[in-house]
């Protein structure tokens, strides 16, 4: 039974650590890339790529 509590308090720690790394290295990826606006797509932003929940769905 105390394998059983230590395995699943090990297992929740992980699962917590790993949403905070991702967390932390989605906001340093926010922070460098910026907003998508199409810019690296042909045409850049002048070749009115929109982005939007419906075009992502695609």
């Amino acid at each position: 039974m105390q394998a059983s509590t230590h395995r699943l308090q090990s297992l929740i720690f992980s699962m917590f650590v790993i949403v905070l790394c991702s967390s932390q290295v989605n906001r340093l990826i926010d922070a460098e890339v910026g907003e998508d606006r199409g810019q690296m797509l042909p045409g850049c932003v002048e070749a009115g790529w929109e982005v939007s929940t419906a075009t992502m769905e695609l």
